[in-house]
């Protein structure tokens, strides 16, 4: 092999690969170092987020419940009262 065709293939499609090789190696590093990290730190402020809006889910579950029950309490209290007004309105007393 001469110079001049060593040279046509340096400067032809092998110089073409070469410099796609460089190029694909490139992508791969700015994609490694810059991106993956940029992506991983998204993610895990994501998760964060969630975590907190389902511990502030519990709580307000937790409020809501006791709110329930405190309902539900007054809810028997004026439940006696009522009957004992229709005691009182229909001519008979209640007794207790």
């Amino acid at each position: 092999m001469d110079l001049e065709t060593v040279l046509n293939l340096l400067v032809g499609p092998f110089g073409g690969l070469v410099v796609c090789i460089f190029m694909l190696y490139g992508v791969f590093m700015l994609i490694k170092r810059y991106i993956i990290p940029l992506i991983e730190k998204a993610v895990e402020t994501h998760l964060q987020q969630v975590e907190k809006i389902i511990s502030s889910h519990d709580e307000d579950r937790r409020v809501w419940q006791e709110g329930m029950n405190q309902i539900g309490g007054r809810l028997e209290k004026v439940e006696n009262r009522v009957s004992e007004i229709r005691g009182y309105v229909s001519g008979r007393e209640v007794n207790g």
